[in-house]
């Protein structure tokens, strides 16, 4: 690399890490004013361990391993995108606070799971003709927190997702500058598919094939598209098939000349699999390296930067100030020596038992946080680029009048007289039956409890499942399932 007496801009460290299926590979960027260069790139064996990886990459947390870490350098950890969702919604061109009412609103009828067992963040899309695209992504909070846990000895600045990487690598390495592709990173077992719009992750889907699951084919290019073996056809049909549900999930059934990205590293096989997807109708073609994009101590080739794609991505965004991430772990991971950000969609539950009363806290409290959200909307509709989206939102508003009180259905359950009970959750989705966990002193007292379920009114059909002793502290833990009203009856037109 060739150097420079004077930069403008101080020299920036990062180490990039993260795990691809078995194996955990690294790299460390060094960017100035006038390059980006490669200072070394690391892998383990399959199921290599954090911790160790960490120590011989020189940023393990403390010293009980190797020595401290350059507190100079940042540290980012990606994340793996199978157990991440994602969605979009459209809304009125507001600013983020007033989106922030819509996206609420919006999200309470996507997810599959109660709010405060996941995890959602958000990013608006460039507007267009007064409408702006907003892209959901939403993951458990129990599979991040226990990422977290296994990262936290790194210590790591940020914690980004891996199908960011793969856009942001496309890119920045690989001369990908279309306003909107289909970008796919073939694993040996699994595939990466992301939809990229305006240089942005937009969607992203892992499938459940890859390398490993395509036979060896011919040597010749020209044979690609004729002369299949049954086996070598079996697995072009199965996997052209998958990319046309994906790009179906992702909204594009009709979008035939949109481009189809596809890695590579400069291998025959890849070229295959780009032959199988030209043949299957869609607009596909590979994507090697751009040498010149970045520079190297070790002279490392296209197909060494295809190996290490991922981490290079993470790398990228980590130095890229105006990269806006998808920040699902903000408000669960604070890197040391910085504040607790505040915000977020959702605030972060406390785990444990959870008694009657403070249950009753709880659900107090999402009443009153959305009617403060209803507030802010009705005051949205008098501005002038809300009102063409006024039907729409007046409707969501008349569904949310709709919604049961949760209090009363509280009232209900916690008005018994039956001593010994003690309610841990209540679980509660327009369509679906009522759950509630909770623990008695003996397993007559929770049929009393059903029982008493069943006498008041709005509650029908209470099933008890399977109470079991507690082998510490000798309390029979329940779950029952009941209807309330007609909330938990499907197609009630509410």
């Amino acid at each position: 690399m060739s150097s420079s007496s004077a930069y403008t801009k101080p020299e920036q460290f990062v180490v990039a890490v993260t795990r691809d299926e078995d194996m955990l590979k690294a790299v460390e960027l060094r960017k100035d004013d006038q390059s980006l260069e490669v200072l070394w790139v690391k892998s383990t064996e399959a199921n290599g361990d954090w911790s160790a990886f960490a120590a011989e990459c020189g940023v393990l947390s403390g010293t009980s391993r190797g020595k401290k870490p350059d507190r100079n350098k940042i540290v980012t950890v990606g994340f793996g995108s199978a157990g991440v969702a994602f969605y979009h919604i459209e809304a009125p061109a507001v600013d983020r606070e007033d989106a922030a009412a819509i996206v609420k609103m919006q999200v309470e009828n996507l997810l599959p799971l109660p709010a405060d067992q996941i995890e959602v963040v958000w990013r608006t899309r460039p507007s267009v003709n007064g409408k702006a695209g907003i892209t959901l992504a939403a993951a458990k909070k129990e599979l991040l927190q226990k990422f977290v846990e296994s990262v936290r000895c790194i210590e790591p600045r940020t914690i980004l997702l891996n199908c960011e990487a793969v856009v942001k690598a496309w890119r920045a390495f690989f001369g990908g500058d279309e306003k909107t592709a289909v970008v796919v990173s073939l694993g040996a077992r699994n595939s990466q598919v992301c939809l990229a719009e305006d240089g942005q992750l937009s969607s992203a889907v892992v499938l459940d094939v890859g390398m490993e699951d395509f036979p060896e084919g011919p040597d010749e290019p020209g044979d690609y598209e004729e002369g299949l073996s049954p086996e070598q056809a079996e697995a072009a049909d199965r996997f052209c098939k998958d990319m046309g549900s994906v790009l179906e999930s992702f909204g594009l059934t009709d979008a035939k000349d949109l481009p189809i990205v596809v890695l590579s590293g400069g291998s025959s096989d890849i070229e295959r699999v780009v032959a199988y997807l030209k043949s299957a109708g869609m607009n596909a073609a590979s994507a090697s390296p751009e040498l010149g994009s970045i520079t190297s101590q070790d002279g490392l080739n296209a197909e060494d930067l295809y190996e290490y794609r991922v981490p290079l991505g993470l790398a990228a965004m980590a130095i890229d100030d105006s990269t806006e991430g998808l920040k699902l772990f903000e408000s669960l991971y604070v890197a040391a020596g910085e504040e607790k950000k505040k915000g977020g969609l959702y605030s972060r539950r406390v785990a444990g038992a959870i008694a009657a009363v403070m249950l009753v806290a709880l659900l107090l409290t999402a009443y009153l946080v959305d009617a403060a959200t209803y507030k802010r909307l009705s005051a949205l509709e008098s501005q002038p680029r809300f009102k063409e989206a006024g039907q729409r939102y007046e409707l969501m508003k008349i569904a949310a009048q709709q919604r049961p009180d949760l209090m009363e259905l509280l009232s209900d359950i916690n008005s018994s007289e039956i001593k010994g009970i003690t309610l841990d959750s209540l679980w509660f989705r327009k369509g679906q039956l009522v759950t509630i966990t909770g623990q008695a002193q003996s397993t007559e007292q929770t049929y009393e409890f059903q029982k008493y379920l069943l006498g008041k009114s709005g509650i029908k059909e209470v099933n008890l499942e399977h109470p079991a002793k507690a082998d510490k502290d000798r309390k029979v833990k329940f779950t029952m399932k009941f209807h309330y009203k007609q909330y938990t009856k499907k197609n009630t037109g509410l």
